[in-house]
């Protein structure tokens, strides 16, 4: 459950959740909303290692506390936090989940890809490598 992310400069940004339209044209989110498990056992009452889940059309697995996992954050009277708290890792078999489910990420901040044609380096080299 993370915040919401826009862009306010004038070019187009490539994140890990996908990319963000330059000027505000879009914005990116991350979470299941009203059935979000993390929503629905903020305390972490029923989730924890071990509990079986939906991951990629398949079947995954939590495995532990997420890379941005906060464990104590200020929380609301339903206990519901008040700012970005619990994340989860997750383990799961890529071969038994469906593609409909999966997307691959592209950003700046990871592995380029390079067009072979024009030697430059964009997220459309990287859809284009991958799928060859």
């Amino acid at each position: 459950n993370y915040n919401a992310a826009v862009n306010l400069t004038s070019r187009i940004i490539y994140t890990y959740m996908g990319p963000l339209k330059p000027n505000l044209r879009n914005v990116n989110f991350a979470t299941a909303g009203r059935i979000s498990p993390l929503f629905n056992d903020p305390l972490f009452r029923t989730i924890g290692l071990g509990t079986r889940i939906f991951l990629g059309g398949g079947t995954g697995y939590v495995i532990g506390a997420g890379t941005q996992h906060v464990a104590a954050p200020k929380r609301n009277e339903r206990g519901l936090p008040l700012s970005p708290a619990g994340t989860l890792m997750l383990k799961g078999d890529l071969k038994g989940m469906n593609p409909r489910f999966l997307r691959g990420a592209w950003t700046t901040a990871t592995s380029r890809c390079r067009s072979r044609t024009t030697g430059t380096t964009t997220p459309t080299a990287c859809r284009a490598s991958s799928s060859t």
